[in-house]
């Protein structure tokens, strides 16, 4: 009997660690379309396509940042652009209105990248 509570736990936490990936790369996905519809290719490139501040490969800094700082660099890129002595030109513009879910899926989305 308490084998075979182990082997429940056990496969509890193997479906839950597989959704919570699966909701995961939903999240990227739908950051991936917010990534579209605010036009971040403008300035920014995903795998060779866009603006000319690549965002993945070589040359990127996106692998050197967390979570937190991908988000102050869209919500607050005056402020991340001092703490990273950032010096590119043009400074990037704020997104401090883009809904909470949206700026969720994006940080995803820009996480997934440094995979």
């Amino acid at each position: 009997m308490k084998n075979t509570a182990s082997v429940c736990v056990a496969i509890a936490m193997v479906v839950l660690a597989a959704s919570s990936a699966s909701a995961g790369q939903g999240a990227a996905d739908k950051g991936a379309a917010v990534y579209a519809a605010q036009k971040c290719s403008m300035c920014h490139s995903v795998a060779g396509k866009g603006g000319k501040l690549a965002l993945d490969g070589a040359g990127s800094n996106l692998g050197k940042l967390s979570a937190a700082d991908i988000t102050e660099w869209i919500v607050k890129p005056a402020e991340a652009a001092k703490k990273h002595a950032s010096k590119a030109k043009p400074p990037m513009r704020a997104y401090a209105s883009l809904p909470k879910e949206d700026l969720d899926n994006l940080v995803a989305y820009m996480v997934s990248l440094k995979k």
